[in-house]
């Protein structure tokens, strides 16, 4: 559409929001419309408009003194770009976070005298002081936009169009914003190139102020991409990563949720100082980038230099992450020797960082009998847990992103998911990775408790309580977990009348020991997890069916990490009740099981790597294996094919694994089906219903058969000859 076509329907779509608060589907780009409704919600007149209200100049003497870092920052920028909007016939513009103008240059012939005072320093450009407009709505919505003439929502300012994108600082944090402006029907060839170029050349900037405490890794897809301002920046605090620019988001798939809580190993494999030598690394998922690492108290050039910390605007200075006990990775397989598994002792080459010298420890039972004890897992305060068999993949590290946040936020979690998919381990390192890292995690296994016993472990007793009652009495798994992490798995197992004497814990934050009049006070974070369907509708509240539970929290939206993935159906767990439930669900995750994973050949490669004591070394696995590996159907996922490749390694020795190796229920299994059928086709409903049929059966060809009502043959030739 030419522009003054654009400009009519603008027009057009003025009027009507003003009649009716609507507009015609795509007039204006989505963040335009929601700034549109913003300011209409606010009260603002779209034929009217506020005048500017200019700081005195003692007011912007004081701010400016108060920017005076960012302008610092931003002043060889600032030079360049007011060169280039001369030449343009525009204008740049650098503001606060709030939009206020710090600094402006370029072209005025475009301007009146009332747009020049209101582009001038210590204007206000915020969206509720402007409305609609490059600057404030860029700050709203925390990315690039460009407002064209009308699109303002201010009858004057039609006159204008604005480019505009935030200044973040290494953490995600808006420092300020670079504009660029023009007159409507002028043209700036390649604004938006030279906006995005000085963004990142002044975030480029901010980066190198982490050099003094903060390991440097600099990736790109390219070798020559590394000294260019788009490579992909991060900054690792020990092993936690601290800090990440735009680029490293894009390129890594993760957002900032990610900081503070992904470990390296989380994210590549191998080591820093491996990276370092060779120029090099790969991603947990194979692909290789080129980069460059600088260490701690080192510049661009490798040099150590002083690096003082600087605070902008009134944002403190960048920190470090939280710092959080030792945790082993969780992509990587712990080595698995020919006869018993051991742990790996780290193997960083000399020029790492000294790895923390707390290695994994055992559990240690704090239960008065093998039952208990098995029921029931005490972890220490900083003792670091065994890191198991287990792939996350990006869509998982970034669940687990956001419920350390929310576990810190004491916000109540519940996982969900087959049996073998990581629940457990998904909760331990929520747990590792937590403000409450030096707390204890007690992991109660609800289902393994015996209904006899389960009041007076969870809550604890006072001598003399009952007959057998230990003479000092027993604290309790609720009052051991204070000040840690509470694991409740197999939560829907729990007795009725537990579960209401759990919720009267969890609203009042105390626990009564049997026998004891007293309550006391107790401070743990919630963890639940469960393999099945949890019955919801028991005690008070609205009965909600075991179908409409597996929808709730977040799996229904943006947090849980699978919505767009066919959970299978789970079989219905003994009857929650309601208000129980949503104490305990106020977020759920659902882990996907290792089939639903598109690249299964990519996680078998990672964890035999993993499970070796040298990637490189060792038998290997053939063509013929890994397909098998990966077209099974893994009914206990990670943790049926963890041990089957402890097995492999076992077998194989130092031959090549063989196909002859494998246990019998995988060499004759069918391959998974291939999920990308048309779902409203025949075709597609077929293929359904077989990939259904199968995983209901857990692989068994026969059975899968005998449920379909078709011969073993017919359904063997469908699948073997793929699914459409």
């Amino acid at each position: 559409m030419s522009i003054p076509s654009h400009q009519a329907a603008l027009t057009a779509a003025r009027r009507l929001f003003r009649q009716k608060g609507v507009v015609p589907e795509h007039v204006l780009a989505e963040p335009i419309l929601r700034s549109w409704r913003r300011c209409a919600e606010s009260g603002q007149d779209m034929r009217g408009a506020r005048p500017p209200e200019l700081l005195t100049q003692a007011e912007l003497r004081q701010e400016l003194d108060r920017h005076a870092a960012l302008r610092r920052l931003c002043a060889p920028v600032m030079a360049e770009m007011k060169r280039r909007a001369r030449d343009a016939g525009g204008l740049v513009v650098l503001t606060d976070a709030a939009g206020l103008v710090l600094d402006s240059g370029g072209s005025l012939d475009f301007l009146d005298r009332a747009s020049l005072l209101a582009l001038a320093p210590g204007a206000c450009w915020s969206e509720s002081a402007a409305g609609t407009n490059a600057i404030g709505t860029a700050l709203v919505e925390r990315r690039a936009i460009a407002v064209q003439g009308a699109e303002h929502y201010f009858e004057p300012n039609r006159v204008l169009t604005c480019a505009a994108m935030p200044i973040l600082d290494p953490a995600g944090r808006t420092l300020g914003l670079l504009d660029l402006t023009c007159h409507a029907d002028g043209r700036w060839a390649g604004a938006g190139d030279s906006l995005r170029a000085a963004i990142d050349r002044v975030e480029r900037a901010l980066f190198e102020d982490l050099a003094g405490s903060c390991m440097l890794l600099c990736l790109h897809e390219r070798p020559d991409g590394l000294a260019r301002d788009t490579a992909a920046l991060l900054a690792f605090d020990g092993d936690v990563l601290a800090a990440a620019n735009r680029h490293a988001l894009a390129l890594l798939g993760i957002d900032r949720a990610g900081l503070g809580v992904f470990r390296y190993d989380d994210l590549f494999a191998g080591t820093p100082g491996q990276a370092a030598a060779d120029g090099r690394l790969h991603r947990q998922d194979g692909r290789m980038l080129h980069a460059q690492v600088r260490w701690p108290g080192h510049g661009l050039g490798g040099s150590a230099r002083e690096v003082n910390l600087i605070g902008i605007g009134g944002v403190s200075p960048v920190s470090p992450a939280r710092i959080d006990p030792p945790v082993r990775p969780v992509a990587p397989v712990p080595p698995v020797p020919p006869v018993a598994p051991v742990t790996r002792e780290p193997t960083h080459p000399a020029q790492d960082r000294p790895a923390p010298d707390g290695l994994p420890q055992d559990r240690r039972a704090r239960n008065r009998d093998a039952q208990d004890g098995a029921a029931a897992r005490v972890v220490a305060r900083g003792n670091a847990v065994p890191s198991p068999s287990y792939w996350f993949d990006p869509a998982t590290l970034g669940e687990l992103a956001r419920t350390v946040r929310l576990l810190d936020a004491g916000v109540a979690v519940l996982l969900q998911g087959e049996t073998g998919v990581g629940k457990e381990v998904f909760a331990r390192q929520m747990h590792q990775r937590s403000a409450r890292a030096g707390g204890p995690f007690v992991a109660v296994n609800c289902a393994a408790l015996p209904e006899t016993l389960i009041e007076s472990e969870l809550f604890g007793y006072e001598d003399g309580a009952f007959t057998g009652a230990r003479r000092q009495g027993s604290k309790g798994l609720l009052r051991q977990a204070h000040g840690g992490v509470l694991f409740l798995d197999e939560i829907g197992d729990m007795p009725l009348p537990l579960q209401a004497r759990l919720l009267r814990v969890l609203q009042a934050r105390e626990v009564t020991p049997l026998g004891g009049g007293r309550a006391v006070p107790v401070d743990f974070a919630l963890i639940c997890a469960t393999h099945q369907a949890l019955d919801i509708g028991a005690g008070h509240g609205d009965g909600i069916g075991a179908a409409g539970a597996a929808g709730t929290g977040a799996m229904a939206g943006a947090g849980g990490i699978s919505t767009a993935r066919a959970a299978p159906a789970l079989a219905v767990s003994g009857p929650v009740r309601s208000d129980l439930y949503f104490r305990i669900a106020e977020y759920t995750v659902r882990l996907p099981a290792l089939r639903e994973h598109a690249d299964r050949a990519a996680i078998v490669r990672a964890l035999w790597r993993a499970s070796g004591n040298a990637p490189d070394a060792g038998p290997r696995l053939p063509a013929d294996v890994m397909r098998l590996l990966a077209d099974y159907a893994w009914p206990g996922n990670f943790r049926q094919l963890s041990t089957t490749l402890r097995t492999l390694r076992v077998l194989a020795g130092d031959e090549d694994v063989r196909v002859d190796m494998l246990s019998a229920d995988i060499r004759g299994a069918l391959p998974v089906l291939d999920r990308d059928a048309a779902a409203g086709t025949l075709q597609g409903q077929t293929d359904a219903a077989i990939r259904a049929a199968l995983q209901a059966c857990g692989g068994n060809v026969s059975q899968a058969a005998r449920r379909l009502g078709v011969h073993r043959s017919t359904l063997y030739r469908r699948v073997k000859g793929g699914v459409a």
